[in-house]
């Protein structure tokens, strides 16, 4: 009976300790790691355009495999990583070219009274043996790359 207890506790004390870990690292005020990336996108872009950009609607891209370097026109990220063309902190200057195709693909509908913003970016968690960071892109030809990739908008 002894040893039962204490073969009891040797399995149940790690399983108490991994479930702890797992519920003080999910808290609900850590940001999302990709929403970080389309506010340095804003941060970066928003002076270039004569109209504030505003985030309009996420979807995951159903075939985030057809996304190729092809179809980035600039990508922004602060990622240490992966060569960006914008990044908060210059001093961390990306060191790899990003990996492609991307693991994870979103698209996000923008909305802008100027013209010339773009009606649509990706934002991509691109991954190579060693690093992984999520990385905007605007996109060579938004309707063309959206269709590719799976993603639909809703009509609102």
């Amino acid at each position: 009976m002894n040893s039962l207890i204490k073969i009891g506790l040797a399995v149940l004390l790690p399983a108490v300790a991994v479930v702890a870990v797992l519920l003080v690292n999910n808290r609900p005020d850590q940001p999302d790691p990709r929403q970080q990336e389309v506010q340095t996108y804003l941060y970066c872009r928003n002076a270039t355009y004569t109209q504030p950009l505003q985030i309009g609607e996420y979807v995951q891209a159903r075939l985030p495999q057809n996304f190729q370097a092809d179809m980035s026109k600039a990508s922004f990220s602060n990622t240490p990583y992966y060569e960006t063309d914008c990044r908060f902190n210059p001093d961390y200057a990306g060191y790899k070219p990003i990996p492609y195709p991307p693991n994870d693909l979103w698209c996000v509908k923008i909305n802008s009274a100027d013209p010339k913003a773009p009606p649509a970016i990706v934002v991509a968690l691109h991954q190579d043996i060693y690093n992984a960071a999520w990385v905007v892109h605007e996109v060579t030809d938004p309707a063309a790359v959206l269709q590719a990739v799976g993603c639909q908008f809703s009509k609102q």
